[in-house]
């Protein structure tokens, strides 16, 4: 597999088990929390990323979890 089409199966998998990209998007957020940024900005930060990597958006999920905080 090259890396294309290894970035179109992880792209397939995250649209196809959101928890999965949720998964994905807490380990991005937490790795720019260390960096320093703050939770949301890091929270906003990862979901940018879940978008722009693998067209998934985690935003709401991060949204809904902040509203139950």
């Amino acid at each position: 597999m090259d890396t294309t089409q290894a970035m179109q199966h992880l792209k397939t998998a995250m649209q196809g088990d959101l928890e999965y990209a949720w998964a994905w998007h807490c380990n991005i957020a937490m790795a720019a929390f260390d960096e320093g940024l703050d939770p949301t900005r890091a929270n906003l930060a990862a979901a940018r990323f879940m978008r722009l990597a693998f067209d998934v958006d985690t935003e709401p999920l991060f949204r809904e979890m902040q509203a139950k905080a």
